[in-house]
């Protein structure tokens, strides 16, 4: 599916953005700090977002399925 592979994307941007911001605590730069952290929580946000639309996407295809089985049932 086209959202696992974002997922699986962004996590690896998340991580790598976790690991800026980290530098960034140790630096003396306050104003890209938050920026810095702004841009995660984006992306934990899209994040999210994408998962909350996969799941409804594989209750979408359970509902068709459970449809099909019970049409067929009868």
């Amino acid at each position: 599916m086209n959202a696992t592979r974002r997922l699986l994307v962004r996590n690896d941007v998340a991580e790598q953005a976790e690991s800026t911001i980290a530098l960034a605590r140790n630096s003396s730069q306050p104003g890209y700090l938050l920026d810095e952290e702004r841009s995660l929580l984006e992306f934990r946000v899209e994040e999210l977002t994408m998962r909350m639309e996969r799941e409804s996407a594989w209750s979408e295809i359970s509902l068709v399925i459970l449809g099909a089985r019970s049409l067929s049932g009868s």
